[in-house]
């Protein structure tokens, strides 16, 4: 999926995926490895995902066209909905803050630090 919306990204902005990489600062070789089915390291995904105004979400997911009434149709998309609603403006702020972060984090850290934070629990 990453390719696909990588290279929809780029032909939006009217540029290469290569240009785009270059732009970012990512090499041709990383290119490649996407066009192959590699997917980019967390902190790439990142800068790419600031460098066309989109989510790391939007750069890895299917596109999916809303169903008929409207509704998200993937369970995690239901899911973050319902819990995005019960959040302040400013626990929103602090949650898109600390996604930008998380996004960076490799498996075994995203791991660790939801066992931490499940340690402040009620």
């Amino acid at each position: 999926m990453f390719w696909e919306n990588y290279s929809e990204l780029c032909k939006k902005k009217g540029v290469s995926p290569n240009k785009a990489a270059a732009e970012i600062g990512i090499s041709s070789g990383s290119v490649t490895a996407w066009k192959n089915g590699r997917l980019p390291r967390s902190a790439a995904l990142v800068e790419i995902s600031e460098y066309f105004g989109v989510t790391v979400e939007d750069l890895l997911s299917k596109k999916e066209k809303p169903s008929e009434d409207g509704e998200p149709k993937s369970e995690y998309d239901v899911q973050l909905s319902e819990l995005w609603e019960t959040l302040s403006d400013e626990q929103k702020k602090y949650a898109i803050d600390f996604i930008r972060l998380w996004a960076t984090f490799s498996s075994e850290q995203m791991k660790a630090s939801i066992d931490f934070m499940n340690m402040f629990k009620k």
